[in-house]
C-alpha cells in the first residue's frame, strides 16, 4: 500500500505559498499579583508555520499555552514579545465582527474602539490654567470638583497633578472593551432588523 507521503504529487508546494499562519518567537507573560509584581509566563517563544491545505492540530497538557496562542493569533490579546501574521496580515492588527454571516463592521482595534491612552478623570484641586493644559475638555462641577477626558501618559499627569496638590476621584479607559464593543454592534444590528 503506498503512503501519501510517498506520493510526490501529494505534497504541498510550500516555497510557492504564503503560510497562512506564520509565528517568530511569540511570548505572552501576565503581570499578578497585588502590585503586579509577579509574571506568569502563558506562552513561551512560539514558532510555527501553517500552509493553505495542511491540516493543524494544536495539542497540549493543561497550560501549555494553546488558548494563549489562539487569543493571540485571533487579536483578543496582544503579544509580550515575538511577531506573528495571520494570513498575510500582523496580529492583532484588524478584527471583524460577523452576525449570522453578515458583516457588521472590521477595522484596527484603535479604528474601532478608540486609542489605548485615553482615559476619562475626575479629579478635586490643583491649577486650573495646568489642568486645562493636560485635559482640553476639562468641566468643573459644582461641589468643586472638575473632569475630562486625558489623552496622554497619565504618569506624568499623575506626577504633575500630585506637586500641584490636586487629587484623583475616578480615572478609567474611555475607550469600550472588545466584549462592549461586540455586545453594541449586536444590539445595534438587532434594533435595525426590527
Amino acid at each position: 500500500m503506498k503512503s501519501v507521503a510517498d506520493d510526490p504529487d501529494s505534497q504541498l508546494n510550500t516555497a510557492d505559498t504564503a503560510p497562512v499562519v506564520l509565528t517568530s518567537e511569540l511570548r505572552k507573560v501576565y503581570r499578578t499579583g497585588f502590585w503586579l509584581n509577579q509574571k506568569v509566563v502563558s506562552l513561551k517563544n512560539c514558532s510555527l508555520t501553517v500552509y493553505k491545505g495542511e491540516t493543524f492540530g494544536l495539542l497540549g497538557p493543561n497550560g501549555a499555552g494553546k488558548t494563549t496562542l489562539l487569543k493571540l493569533l485571533l487579536g483578543i490579546i496582544r503579544p509580550s514579545s515575538g511577531r506573528g501574521l495571520l494570513l498575510g496580515k500582523p496580529i492583532g492588527d484588524r478584527i471583524a465582527i460577523l452576525a449570522q454571516g453578515e458583516l457588521i463592521c472590521s477595522g484596527s482595534l484603535s479604528e474601532l474602539l478608540g486609542k489605548n491612552n485615553t482615559y476619562h478623570v475626575k479629579g478635586q484641586g490643583g491649577d486650573c490654567e495646568i489642568l486645562q493644559k493636560w485635559i482640553p475638555t476639562l468641566k468643573f462641577e459644582p461641589d468643586g470638583s472638575w473632569q475630562g477626558t486625558l489623552q496622554d501618559d497619565y504618569y506624568d499627569f499623575l506626577s504633575s497633578l500630585r506637586l500641584m496638590e490636586g487629587k484623583i476621584i475616578a480615572m478609567n479607559l474611555s475607550r469600550y472593551s472588545l466584549e462592549e464593543f461586540f455586545i453594541q454592534q449586536i444590539q445595534i444590528k438587532n434594533n435595525s432588523l426590527n
